[in-house]
């Protein structure tokens, strides 16, 4: 890992990305409803968030999966949770848009700003539904064009 994204990593956890996104992962899980026990997918977690957030949600009785497509992300996002001492968080590679888990295997799913990356964003978002249970909900935050959206225009 070269030094300056070694730098960048160590602030992550309170630099201005982070500052900029924490309200959106405060949004997903009231949208999903995530509460302690639960099991709960992570689609194009990054580094780690919000799944990291989500698995002290859920507490040691839940579960989190992330998932993404970038081995160094995952690598990073594990040595994070690693970092916090949880336990309760799998990251594990596999592209967001073909998910290759079981149905009905979730309690909620979320994703943020992935959804905007994908030409058929109903797909993947049938990819969510099709692994979260019945009973569950899947949120989902995604980005916008700079001129709807106040923090991204100058």
């Amino acid at each position: 890992m070269n030094g300056r994204l070694r730098t960048a990593l160590e602030s992550w956890d309170d630099g201005p990305y982070m500052t900029f996104l924490r309200p959106t992962v405060t949004a997903l899980i009231a949208a999903a409803g995530i509460r302690e026990g639960m099991t709960v997918l992570d689609a194009g977690t990054g580094f780690g968030d919000p799944a990291l957030e989500i698995a002290e949600v859920v507490g040691p009785t839940g579960r989190v999966v992330g998932i993404d497509h970038d081995d160094l992300s995952l690598q990073i996002a594990q040595s994070r949770a690693n970092d916090r001492g949880l336990t309760n968080v799998e990251f594990r590679k596999m592209e967001v848009t073909e998910i290759s888990l079981d149905v009905d295997t979730f309690d909620a799913a979320v994703s943020r700003n992935v959804v905007v990356y994908f030409g058929d964003p109903v797909g993947f978002l049938g990819q969510l539904l099709r692994v979260t249970k019945s009973s569950g909900r899947v949120a989902a935050a995604t980005w916008t064009s700079g001129d709807r959206n106040p923090l991204m225009t100058s």
